[in-house]
């Protein structure tokens, strides 16, 4: 039998009730599992030799006689067992294949329409069998037959558009696939004879003309006197033919030749075509030049002219009539150009430009010709690949679709690969495609179809790929593996292969450190695997779980130590990836390992089946608790964000038998704030799908995204900022840092693309990137950020786009492209001399906390005090309301106002002022004056105080750069793409519950987003958790598109014009619960943060329990608001940073804010310690021993478990009918929050001592279970279970 570890299972259990099923319960079941396994044709079950089958089992499997092995008595593990097998053909017999006829239609349409109901509309009654009928040497139609019925179709063709496959897709590794054809066109230097009256031709420079034309000048005369055998015409003839040939075979890099003086007589001419025929050489062009009859001395010249006269009549019949017979070789069409030196010609240089321009303009003519000639005779591309043009099996039949591939190929016996083109949002027949690799788009390209393809040698593996340990012999073998890689990489290979020889002896049973496994077919290796337990140490492994949320997704409880194993390389060939998971089984049934892991390389993308197969890991945050666990520097991020940069992938030995799904559809997001990368990161990182048609539309890419074709235009310093925000705005807490980007892997999976989104094709399903680019899309996501639109109100700049006011030096803040370009126009501004009436003066226009945050990392940059200058539109900082807090927020700003004389060191602030309009050079004065065209200043309007009696005052700044940050609206861009396309935009896109916008295909989702106005008690979307927000849109996107079940788009929705009325009933709307945590820097070094969960509005005035008093502003105020039913809606502190100030505190927001959210009991009894003046600090009190529990990021886990356990305790049965006793005689949440407080008592002191019990038990489990996390805590030992 040929049976191997590739086609054969074998059944461990067998359960059956046939009383109730019949025996067609036992088939169906098998029927199933070889559809779910179309690679598998055996199965086996072995038992003892004593044992009864179950009756199913002996009536349907087959013994085997185990008498005739050749094998030792002592080895033989079968010798007491007996065992059976079934081959697939039992319960799904092989189809018989042939030629599809034309009476098989009706029996061919149902299965079609099955599986595809739409495929008849708007077709002919009998289109199926029309295609049938047209089959020829390019169509072929075979239908799978069992018992004379048609049971499955397959129709190819080899009419494939090479050219679009080969621009669409990534097909380089598919070797012989896409084959140019070498097209060489003998494109000759261009021949001119330059002939006429002697005196007229040596009244030119020929000299000059050869060198301005790029031509080379064969010189008559020159040739003639250099042998006096040339004097005879034959010779002389023939010199300078080979001469022609000579210039023509070097190939030099002139244009062409001309020649002169030649010929000079009849005898001449009739000799030189004689050689111009016998040479092959063809004349493009003659010029002849005339002068006028004074400049000839007839007396003199009269016989040497009439011969120079009579060659060229000689040349002119046949170069020039159409009735003279020509041969196959070439046609004498020669161009024939006259040039007649009239009396005005008074300078040689004026008749050699009539002469150049002439010449020039024969040979731009004949190159243009020689161009289109070779264009002409290009052959496109051609194809080593049949496609299947249409494809449909009975569903019980299914999983023998390879018997039509297989006929298929033996057809086209002399083509090598099978293509089958699907639509990306169409789920294509997985027993066809199982065996067919999905190769990616082109990076920039997007396209609505995604390409499968399977070589005929895959369909080999089925019988014959093995996987064997590495030997001696398969060294030599590796060279064609080894060209595939870089030097480096090849060389690391073959190094590590030679290096896993030396324990060839040692039995893969002993687990030897290092081990190499060669993929092979017949004597060929077809791929490599190495393998390595020296990067599996338990300290490696804790690392890993460490700086990766693992645990997550394995229970190393189930994995020893030595079953884990590193794969360190990993090349296979194209042709076999679709086999990785078997050659990963075999791997893993050899080595005795359970678990392995494969560590990307930091900027290099992985191997395919890597991405493709094994399960990507998520990056953890690790949060410390106390300044004594942080470092002493200032930057204390790597206390906060994994200590590595590298992605990880595993592959535990369940996972081996479920692959993934692979999801076509093109998910296009637009923008790169944190929103968008965890929707990106959601999408990328799943065990179960693989989504392979992922882009990202950003104008600045992070690191991990740039190369050659996306280079970041900004200077990036470690003073800026260390994530992806915050560079003269406000920083989120929970954006991208640069490592984690590495760590997660993400450009590896996803397809940059950079520019801006400047239209939306709706109709099409197509995006526009900056006017240039069009990108397709199934899904398009809109996660933009905001753009300060204040240059709108501006009369100067109202008409131009935010680009063309940064090339001015005015800046329209909102996104981190713009922080940077503005940053960057501040470092550069210094390298060049500034208008003539502009002083270096920046200007900052904003309130409240956009702007102190502006002017914070303006001096952070080192820019003094004295060149900025703050116009705020208001008078103060409105925005924070709280007293304490604003005055420690403005009492670095020591500013100086227009009232007072301007002193070194303070910014110059203008309260209540409105910009008026701004001045900066015209093209006309740049031109007159030179200068950079940056803005030389600004109008501005003060007004006074209220109740003043002073009128508004009118002034002129001087500045080079304005920053606008007063108005932050939709960029300006994304604004008009939506507007245009008919989304409905009403102070923000309208979305519904599920961020979708009126075009189910499209998300919109950010701060520019927003609710029906019908729905104003929900949150604003600027203030959810930007990482929550994406989790929650990527996994509506996965449900409604991703999953079998999913609603198909409405297409007559998408496209109608008049949209549907909106649905009577409420939504339910999902809420949102993580904190949203800004983090600012002030001028005079202060900092000023807040963490706030949706349903709180941040920073007002009243409602906090304040610490720090406000007038020590060498310590900080901090406040902490704690909603009716007591939990932390948010914390707000404000302090001044010195030199002493540690990494901790320094990065208060990233270790306090996280607290925001947890009930006050779970924070020690926060409310109860305030009120008992137990807290003088917040800070403090939050930076206890106690806090590092809750900042472990599976602290969440544990408080659901506490919570689900409590459900049935008695004690609290009890204490939460009390609590809905007081709920029901009030609605007033205040009201009931107090009479829960007063039910519970303080620290829970009124709760059952069994409760406590039960919460303790489940925290000591938990502690214990994660100790290596929480070295903090010490756990008791346990009692003794005997009394003492």
């Amino acid at each position: 039998m040929p049976c191997r570890v590739t086609n054969s299972l074998i059944l461990n259990f067998w359960a059956i009730n046939e009383d109730a099923v019949g025996s067609s319960g036992g088939y169906d079941l098998l029927r199933y599992m070889f559809s779910q396994c179309p690679e598998v044709n055996y199965v086996f079950w072995v038992c003892s030799a004593t044992t009864n089958p179950p009756s199913f089992l002996e009536r349907n499997f087959t013994k085997v006689n185990l008498s005739k092995r050749t094998v030792k008595e002592e080895e033989d593990v079968l010798k007491k067992s007996a065992v059976y097998f079934l081959h697939r053909s039992k319960v799904l017999p092989q189809l018989q294949v042939r030629d599809a006829r034309v009476e098989d239609n009706d029996d061919l349409l149902p299965i079609l329409q099955s599986s595809n109901p739409n495929v008849a509309n708007g077709q002919e009654e009998y289109f199926l069998a029309n295609l049938i009928q047209s089959q020829d040497d390019q169509n072929k139609f075979f239908v799978g037959v069992h018992k004379n019925r048609p049971v499955g179709m397959l129709a190819t063709s080899l009419n494939i558009n090479s050219e679009l496959l080969a621009r669409v897709f990534s097909l380089e590794k598919y070797t012989g696939l896409i084959s140019y054809p070498d097209v060489v066109i003998n494109t000759r230097p261009h021949v001119t004879l330059l002939v006429g009256e002697p005196q007229a031709v040596q009244y030119l420079n020929l000299s000059r003309i050869a060198d301005e034309s790029m031509c080379n000048w064969i010189d008559g005369a020159q040739i003639r006197q250099s042998d006096s055998n040339l004097q005879v015409s034959s010779n002389f003839a023939s010199a300078v033919a080979s001469k022609i040939k000579l210039l023509a075979d070097k190939k030099s890099q002139s244009r062409g030749c001309f020649v002169t003086d030649f010929p000079r007589n009849e005898h001449d001419a009739r000799a030189l075509l004689h050689y111009l025929r016998e040479e092959k050489i063809v004349v493009d062009a003659v010029i002849e030049v005339q002068g006028v009859e004074e400049d000839i001395d007839l007396e003199a010249e009269e016989d040497i002219a009439g011969e120079y006269l009579d060659a060229i009549e000689i040349l002119r019949e046949p170069f020039t009539s159409a009735d003279v017979p020509h041969d196959d070789f070439f046609n004498y069409n020669v161009t024939w150009k006259k040039i007649k030196l009239e009396e005005s010609v008074a300078s040689p240089e004026i008749a050699n430009d009539l002469v150049l321009v002439e010449l020039k303009s024969l040979l731009d003519g004949y190159e243009k010709e020689a161009e289109a000639l070779v264009k002409s005779n290009q052959a496109g591309p051609s194809t080593n690949a049949f496609a299947i043009s249409l494809f449909s099996m009975d569903e019980k039949f299914e999983s023998r679709s390879e018997d039509l591939l297989r006929v298929a190929f033996e057809e086209y016996e002399g083509i090598d690969y099978c293509i089958l083109m699907v639509p990306n949002a169409t789920i294509p027949s997985s027993a066809l495609t199982h065996g067919m690799q999905c190769p990616r788009v082109r990076e920039g390209v997007s396209f609505d179809q995604s390409l499968y393809i399977i070589h005929r040698q895959a369909l080999l593996a089925h019988d014959f790929l093995s996987v064997v340990r590495l030997e001696d012999s398969h060294i030599e073998l590796l060279g064609g593996l080894v060209t595939t890689l870089d030097e480096d990489d090849g060389s690391d290979l073959l190094a590590t292969a030679t290096r896993s020889l030396r324990d060839k002896e040692v039995n893969l049973a002993n687990n030897p450190a290092e081990v190499c496994f060669s993929v092979v077919i017949g004597n060929d290796v077809v791929g490599v695997v190495c393998l390595s337990r020296k990067l599996t140490t338990s300290e490696d492994i804790t690392h890993f779980r460490e700086n990766y949320l693992l645990d997550d997704i394995i229970s190393y409880e189930r994995h020893r130590g030595r079953a884990q194993a590193m794969i360190t390389h990993w090349v296979i060939n194209p042709i076999y990836s679709k086999w990785s998971r078997f050659i990963l089984r075999e791997v893993m049934r050899y080595y005795h390992k359970t678990l392995l892991y494969f560590h990307g390389a930091k900027q290099t993308r992985p191997c395919s089946e890597m991405l493709e197969e094994m399960i990507p890991v998520r990056v953890r945050s690790v949060v410390y608790a106390k300044p004594a666990d942080m470092f002493e520097s200032k930057d204390c991020s790597a206390g906060y964000y994994p200590a590595c940069d590298r992605p990880l992938y595993v592959m535990m030995k369940k996972d081996i038998v479920h692959r993934k799904n692979v999801i076509g559809k093109r998910v296009v997001v637009v923008g790169g704030n944190s929103t968008a990368l965890s929707i990106l990161e959601q999408i990328c990182m799943n065990d179960s799908r693989y989504v392979n048609n992922v882009y990202l539309v950003m104008e600045s890419p992070p690191t991990p995204w740039r190369s050659s074709t996306a280079e970041n235009e900004f200077d990036e310093s470690s003073d800026v900022a260390d994530n992806y925000s915050g560079a003269l705005s406000p920083k989120d807490i929970d954006d991208y840092t640069e490592q984690e980007l590495f760590a997660l892997g993400l450009a590896n999976r996803i397809t940059l693309i950079q520019g801006k989104l400047s239209d939306i094709d709706r109709k099409n399903q197509a995006i526009i990137v900056s006017d240039e680019v069009i990108v397709e899309y199934d899904v398009l996501v809109v996660a933009s950020g905001l753009q300060d639109v204040t240059y709108k109100k501006i009369p100067s700049l109202s008409s131009l786009h935010p680009i063309s006011c940064s090339d001015k030096g005015i800046f329209c803040l909102g996104s981190y492209h713009v922080d940077m370009m503005a940053i960057n126009h501040l470092r550069k501004e210094g390298e060049y001399p500034t208008n003539k009436s502009c002083s270096d003066r920046i200007v900052v226009y904003g309130k409240g906390i956009k702007a102190l945050c502006a002017l914070g990392r303006l001096e952070e940059l080192g820019i003094p005090a004295s060149r900025i200058v703050w116009v705020n539109p208001e008078e103060g900082v409105s925005e924070i309301e709280n007293e304490e807090m604003n005055k420690i927020a403005t009492t670095g700003l020591k500013f100086s106002t227009d009232d007072e004389e301007e002193s070194p060191g303070t910014i110059t602030i203008y309260w209540n002022s409105q910009i008026l309009d701004v001045d900066y050079p015209s093209h006309d004065e740049l031109i007159a004056e030179g200068g950079t065209g940056v803005i030389d200043g600004l109008s501005i309007r003060k007004y006074p105080p209220k109740n003043s009696v002073m009128g508004p005052k009118d002034e002129f700044l001087e500045c080079s750069t304005l920053i606008l940050c007063a108005d932050l609206q939709c960029d300006v861009d994304v604004f008009t793409a939506i507007n245009e396309s008919g989304l409905v935009y009403d102070g923000g896109v309208v979305v519904d519950e599920n961020f979708r916008t009126v075009d189910p295909c499209i998300y919109a989702v950010g701060a520019f987003s927003r609710y029906s106005r019908r729905f104003t008690d929900q949150v604003s979307h600027s203030r959810i958790n930007s990482r929550e927000l994406g989790e929650y849109v990527a996994s509506e996107i996965i449900t409604k598109h991703f999953t079998s079940e999913s609603i198909s788009d409405d297409a007559e929705f998408r496209h109608n014009d008049t949209l549907k009325p909106p649905s009577l009933t409420r939504p339910k709307f999902h809420k949102f619960h993580r904190p949203k945590i800004i983090d600012c820097r002030f001028p005079g070094n202060v900092q000023y943060f807040y963490s706030s969960v949706p349903d709180n509005v941040p920073n007002t005035k009243n409602g906090y329990l304040i610490t720090g008093p406000a007038v020590d502003l060498s310590s900080r105020v901090c406040g902490v608001k704690i909603a009716p039913l007591g939990y932390v809606s948010e914390i707000t502190c404000c302090q001044l940073l010195h030199p002493a100030t540690s990494a901790y505190h320094r990065n208060l927001a990233k270790y306090i804010g996280c607290l925001v959210g947890w009930h006050e009991s779970y924070l020690n009894s926060a409310a109860f310690a305030f009120e008992s003046n137990s807290v003088p600090d917040w800070i403090d009190f939050f930076s206890g021993d106690w806090v590092t529990c809750l900042r472990f990021d599976r602290f969440p886990a544990l408080a659901e478990m506490i919570r689900v356990s409590l459900y049935s305790d008695r004690g609290m049965i009890t204490i939460m009918d009390k609590v809905m006793e007081n709920a029901e005689s009030t609605a007033l949440v205040d009201v009931i929050a107090s009479a829960r407080r007063n039910i519970l008592g303080d620290r829970a002191a009124n709760v059952d001592a069994n409760t406590k019990n039960v919460v303790v038990a489940q925290l000591l489990d938990f502690i214990r279970k994660n100790k290596a996390y929480l070295p903090k805590y010490f756990l008791p030992n346990p009692k003794s279970s005997k009394s003492s």
